[in-house]
């Protein structure tokens, strides 16, 4: 006979992590979950929490399709998660603070290339302090990369779109949208322009949508 509490806990399938702590106490199982959301928790001393053998007990890992990350990260963890979770097709990183990463500096090791080989990531939205380094090694890391979100970044947004849409001219990338995030009137003109300077407005698709500058391939 199955309780109010089992369908309950059958019924979740976003699961809200905000302290490390509470994956090593807690003692229920959530069977359908397929959206993790890890949020930032200054209790939080170490992230040995989020390993597989303390995250599967209360979620099937492989069913995850969807992690969003509400914290100051680093790469390790990151690779971490993303290994334990090979099913992961959107991933974003919401990042207020300030925080390097630097995913060129860890392309030679073992596990970039295993998550790179196993990964299913084809949706990416970077909310804060993205910079060109970190979407060299996200186009890398994610090779089935199809979408991507940014967010208004004055010095990092348009070296970040030259080098996006030399990546995808090239045929070194799946890329097949492009969304800018937070634009003004300002920003819409500046990527108009660089669009019609690298004589690539023909070759793509633009749409504007409130605050949102869509990029598509044609």
């Amino acid at each position: 006979m199955t309780t109010a509490t089992e369908t309950n806990f059958n019924s979740v399938e976003h699961l809200t992590i905000e302290n490390g702590y509470n994956i090593a106490k807690c003692s229920k199982y959530f069977p359908n979950v397929n959206e993790l959301t890890v949020k930032y928790c200054e209790s939080v001393p170490t992230w040995e929490w989020f390993t597989r053998k303390n995250i599967c007990r209360i979620l099937p890992l492989m069913q995850v399709t969807k992690l969003t990350i509400h914290v100051k990260y680093d790469m390790n963890w990151i690779m971490a998660l993303l290994y334990i979770m090979p099913n992961i097709q959107t991933l974003k990183l919401i990042n207020e603070r300030s925080n390097s990463l630097d995913c060129l500096s860890f392309e030679d090791t073992k596990i970039f290339r295993f998550v790179s080989e196993q990964n299913k990531i084809n949706n990416i939205i970077l909310t804060h302090n993205y910079s060109l380094q970190k979407l060299q090694g996200f186009i890398d890391l994610c090779p089935q990369l199809q979408h991507l979100t940014i967010g208004i970044s004055e010095r990092c947004l348009y070296p970040a779109v030259r080098f996006l849409l030399s990546k995808k001219n090239q045929n070194q990338c799946q890329l097949s949208s492009l969304c800018v995030s937070g634009v003004d009137a300002i920003s819409i003109e500046k990527l108009k322009s660089l669009l019609l300077s690298e004589n690539l407005a023909d070759e793509h698709m633009i749409i504007i949508v409130n605050d949102k500058f869509y990029l598509r391939w044609r």
